[in-house]
């Protein structure tokens, strides 16, 4: 077993020492074969331990089986490749599953797992490490950057709307500011509707947000803090990277330290 969750275990699978994890174009006939025998492999080895151990109502269900799992030693944090019965990459717990993330963080993490699926450690980091620069270059289009939250609040009879029922500190809340933004510009706000913004400066308390308005060019957004939303995928790439020598702040710097020990 090498690894287990609430109500389920990983066993790995006794196949053939060398056999292929995943298939690439350029593959002949004779790694084909190996591929398609180690999956074989696994799924009559799945099948016959979930009868094993099954025990009148007390059923172990073979329900995925994985050609590469990585984690990186958290709890509840671990991806892999599912090939059977289909296939199709398995993420819990990372930001991609996350709804408060964005979606250059989401795509850079998706692809930073491919690369560990296929054991493809440097081209992992120089992936990680190009996509943080380009944030802290601003090269990154804003549209990508949007973070989005429900928004509550209260329209009185007035037509003004008071947030101060629903949050305590309504001021500190991002997309409290950003509504905010919305309602004295006349673009309409309802309560509980999700407001999507851009942070254009993270260095003042609060921080500053921008709401993106579909209708304007660029949404609207005069500009975006790359160092917060590079810090931002640094720790969460670093996460990954962490496993191939690489920490969020390295990630971030674009550089590793080295000393007389890293030899």
């Amino acid at each position: 077993m090498v690894y287990s969750d609430t109500d389920s275990i990983f066993v790995c699978s006794p196949v053939p020492e060398g056999s292929p994890s995943v298939l690439k174009e350029d593959d002949d006939e004779k790694t084909i074969a190996a591929y398609k025998a180690a999956k074989q492999a696994m799924i009559d080895f799945g099948l016959d331990i979930a009868k094993q151990y099954s025990r009148d109502s007390a059923v172990l269900e073979y329900e995925k089986g994985l050609s590469v799992f990585f984690s990186h030693g958290a709890k509840k944090r671990y991806v892999g490749q599912v090939v059977y019965p289909s296939e199709e990459m398995l993420i819990r717990g990372y930001e991609t599953q996350r709804t408060d993330s964005f979606e250059y963080l989401t795509t850079s993490m998706k692809k930073t797992f491919t690369y560990a699926l296929a054991d493809e450690g440097d081209a992992l980091v120089q992936h990680a490490r190009e996509c943080v620069a380009a944030l802290k270059k601003h090269e990154v289009d804003a549209r990508r950057l949007i973070l989005a939250k429900s928004c509550k609040g209260r329209v009185q009879s007035n037509g003004e709307v008071d947030f101060s029922k629903d949050y305590a500190r309504p001021e500190s809340m991002a997309q409290v500011r950003a509504a905010m933004i919305l309602i004295e510009r006349g673009l309409g706000f309802t309560p509980g509707m999700k407001i999507s913004y851009v942070v254009t400066d993270a260095s003042k308390r609060p921080m500053q947000v921008h709401p993106w308005i579909e209708a304007e060019d660029d949404g609207g957004i005069p500009g975006y803090d790359g160092r917060f939303y590079a810090e931002r995928l640094a720790a969460a790439l670093g996460r990954i990277t962490e496993a191939f020598g690489w920490n969020a702040k390295e990630l971030f710097d674009g550089n590793r330290q080295t000393t007389l020990f890293s030899f």
